[in-house]
């Protein structure tokens, strides 16, 4: 038996067992299969979203923005020191709604809570709610702002609670720490935001609130020396409060909260691209192949559909990799028309999600 013919059997051999475990494919056209896309919305502000034709359903996350921590003005003459407290953690809320194609839809993103001012030792802002008008969501709210420590506030930031919601899935943003003052004293950390797996954490002291993965974390306080608060981690952590010392002079402003964020994920069609074999060529070189429109494909590693034609006898002469981003569906593939034959040698053919199809008389 010749060489050909053994690599011919080979590829049957791989066609029965692809066509047991993925989708077949037929032996013309483009080829449809899905991919998922996230389309990823973190600047404060208002914007816009168009639904993509074909796409009728979206899983929307919204992440409320975090409170801002407050500021610190020491107390003299009265020699206390000045401890803010920290931002609550913006909430996280996720909805799989309805949508229709070709329809624009409002989108807002919560601004961070903006930090304590320092001249007066003023509290932090409120974080903002992020929200869309897409039906069926559910707003996102923003953290409350610490505290700001001043001589109303007997030097003392109050923590500021992290945002709340109902419903399955959804997750709570956790709450800011109030400042402790006294020589081993410190400003409170800010609070974590919620995600998708588990409410925001509480600050503890000085110590941040945690977030679970794709939320934002909450700063840290303060403690030692005098400092402004820090910034709150995107999407919705809190921001820290500010710590002022003894010594006169020491205005702290505190830290902002960190933005909210909206995220869009929705699948859509991903058309395999169909190219035709040159000549009896290197099937390896992106030049051996060409579309309806006389392009060669940019390189072999984003799908497609490849056809070695009547008699073209093409070979390898390294190993060729017709990789696919896709999960769990196929979008590369070689069909060997009748007449056309694909000679591998020592090299391999294919990984990912591929099928080969021989078509009657094919080798």
């Amino acid at each position: 038996m010749d060489k050909t013919r053994t690599v011919s059997l080979k590829i049957r051999r791989i066609c029965r067992v692809l066509a047991a475990a993925f989708l077949a494919l037929s032996a013309g056209g483009a080829k449809a299969a899905t991919i998922s896309i996230s389309v990823t919305n973190d600047t404060p502000g208002s914007g816009s979203w168009t639904c993509p034709a074909g796409v009728t359903s979206v899983t929307v996350e919204t992440w409320g923005g975090g409170g801002g921590g407050g500021a610190s003005i020491n107390g003299n003459p009265n020699n206390t020191y000045g401890s803010g407290g920290g931002g609550g953690g913006g909430d996280y809320n996720v909805a799989t709604v309805s949508v229709a194609p070709t329809t624009s839809y409002s989108l807002t993103v919560g601004a961070g809570g903006t930090a304590g001012p320092s001249g007066n030792g003023g509290p932090g802002g409120k974080g903002g709610d992020t929200s869309c008008t897409i039906p069926g969501t559910i707003p996102a709210t923003g953290g409350l702002g610490g505290g700001g420590a001043n001589s109303a506030s007997g030097w003392l930031g109050t923590n500021g609670p992290g945002g709340t919601v109902t419903g399955t899935g959804n997750h709570n943003g956790g709450n800011g720490a109030a400042g402790v003052n006294g020589l081993s004293g410190y400003s409170g950390g800010g609070g974590g935001s919620g995600s998708a797996s588990v409410d925001g954490g509480n600050a503890s002291g000085a110590t941040a609130g945690t977030a679970g993965p794709g939320g934002g974390t909450g700063a840290a306080g303060r403690s030692g020396s005098a400092n402004p608060g820090l910034p709150g981690n995107a999407p919705g952590g809190g921001g820290g409060g500010a710590y002022s010392t003894l010594i006169g002079g020491n205005q702290k402003g505190g830290g902002a909260g960190a933005a909210g964020r909206i995220v869009i994920t929705y699948t859509t069609p991903f058309v395999a691209i169909p190219y035709y074999s040159k000549g009896s060529l290197d099937a390896t070189l992106t030049t051996s192949w060409t579309n309806a429109s006389g392009a060669s494909p940019a390189d072999f590693v984003n799908g497609g559909i490849f056809y070695v034609q009547n008699g073209h006898k093409m070979t390898l002469s390294q190993n060729w990799a017709l990789a696919t981003p896709e999960v769990g569906t196929i979008t590369s593939g070689v069909v060997i028309q009748s007449g056309g034959s694909l000679t591998c040698g020592a090299y391999t053919l294919g990984t990912g999600k591929l099928n080969v199809t021989v078509d009657s008389g094919g080798l």
